[in-house]
C-alpha cells in the first residue's frame, strides 16, 4: 500500500497543508495526505495550488528583522510592522507618487505579503505574512524602536508560512 502522509510530510510546502486559488487568491487549509489520494480542491472551477500567491508573481515585500522584532512577529505577538515615512519606502511599498503629508487611513500597497528574514545569512530563517491595508500612523508602544513617530504601518492579517 503507498503511503500519502509520508509524501506529504517530506515537502514543506505539502506538510504545511496550505494551498490557494490562483484565480481569486482564495487560501484554504487540507489534509494533503489526503489531497494527494484524492486530487486537490477546486475553487472557481480551476485545482487549488500550494504554490505562495507571492511566488505567482515574484512579488513579496522582502525585509530583513533583528532577532527580537523576529521572534516576536512569528509568535504572533507582534502584528503589525513599521516602516519610516521617508521617499525611499514609500516608493518602494506604495504605487501612487510620494506625497509629503500623508493622510490616515487605509492605502493599498503593491504587496499584499511580506517575507520576514532573520539577518542577512544565506540559510536564515525566513516567514511570509498576509498584509492588511497599509496604513499611516503612529505605532503600538514595544511594537517598535524608542522615540519613532508616525510610520507607514504594515498590519499583519495571517502567517502563510
Amino acid at each position: 500500500m503507498f503511503n500519502y502522509q509520508s509524501i506529504a510530510n517530506s515537502h514543506p510546502r505539502l506538510a504545511n497543508g496550505e494551498v490557494f486559488c490562483r484565480h481569486c487568491g482564495k487560501g484554504k487549509s487540507v489534509d494533503p495526505a489526503h489531497s494527494l489520494q484524492y486530487g486537490w480542491p477546486k475553487c472557481c472551477g480551476y485545482t487549488m495550488t500550494i504554490d505562495l500567491p507571492e511566488d505567482w508573481s515574484g512579488k513579496a515585500l522582502q525585509l530583513v528583522l533583528t532577532g527580537d522584532w523576529y521572534h516576536k512577529i512569528s509568535e504572533g505577538s507582534k502584528r503589525e510592522e513599521y516602516r519610516a515615512i521617508t521617499p525611499y519606502w514609500w516608493k518602494r511599498i506604495f504605487t501612487s507618487p510620494w506625497i509629503e503629508k500623508p493622510l490616515s487611513g487605509g492605502y493599498n500597497g503593491r504587496f499584499r505579503y511580506v517575507r520576514f528574514r532573520l539577518g542577512y545569512a544565506k540559510d536564515a530563517p525566513s516567514m511570509v505574512w498576509k498584509a492588511g491595508h497599509y496604513m499611516i500612523g503612529t505605532p503600538k508602544p514595544n511594537w517598535c524602536p524608542p522615540d519613532t513617530g508616525r510610520s507607514i504601518i504594515i498590519p499583519l492579517v495571517k502567517r502563510i508560512c
